[in-house]
């Protein structure tokens, strides 16, 4: 028997399943199902946040299938301050 993924969004997954943020990282419990980066096919944590105007930098990543702490250096848009 063959199980989907829930659909994620970006902000129910910064809502969710946040375990620390600030500036300039961001620290996920990665639920299984979702690709931290790279799914060809499905959607992964850093396509999701890129639809949302941010750009993260994956330092490592865990099996589609595992679930688990996940961090992420994040690069937002200037703001011109």
């Amino acid at each position: 028997m063959t199980t989907t993924a829930p659909a994620w969004t970006w902000p129910e997954l910064l809502r969710t399943r946040t375990l620390f943020a600030n500036d300039d990282v961001v620290v996920l419990d990665k639920p299984p199902g979702l690709s931290v980066t790279g799914e060809r096919h499905d959607t992964d944590v850093v396509e999701l946040a890129r639809a949302e105007g941010e750009r993260l930098m994956p330092v490592h990543r865990i099996d589609k299938v595992t679930s688990g702490w996940c961090s992420w250096p994040v690069r937002r848009p200037r703001t011109g301050r």
